[in-house]
């Protein structure tokens, strides 16, 4: 009984190291596949997230684009109205220039001048029926 009491207990040791080794190696594996799983899971995400931030990208740069050829086109109709703003500006400066040049109305009383200028003024602008 003594040789069996050894090898029973030795193989006894064995099986129970055998035991843990597979209990380790399994625990191993579910650690990895568990990492594995949350790894593809990541990877999908950012995939996703990829793609959702090239879309938007490219919606941006199709709006800038567009709105590019929205500002080219009112700069083009609105040269027409910056001419005539400035045909405009041309008489209302030389007009200003003329008031400026005028020599006084009345010599040595500025106010009597103003008002005789104003006076003038608004005549000019009832025959032109404006008021």
């Amino acid at each position: 009984m003594t040789i069996i009491s050894p090898l029973t207990a030795g193989l006894g040791l064995a099986l129970a190291l055998s035991v843990l080794g597979n209990l380790a190696g399994g625990y191993a594996y579910l650690q990895q596949r568990d990492a594995s799983v949350e790894a593809r899971t990541d990877l999908r995400y950012q995939t996703g997230a990829t793609e959702a931030a090239t879309l938007a990208a490219h919606a941006c740069s199709d709006s800038v684009e567009a709105l590019s050829v929205s500002a080219a086109v009112m700069a083009s109709q609105l040269e027409g109205e910056r001419a005539a703003a400035a045909k405009r500006a041309g008489a209302h400066y030389a007009r200003a220039d003329q008031i400026l040049a005028t020599p006084a109305a009345v010599p040595g009383d500025a106010c009597a001048s103003a008002q005789k200028r104003v006076n003038n003024i608004m005549a000019a602008r009832g025959q032109k029926g404006g008021g």
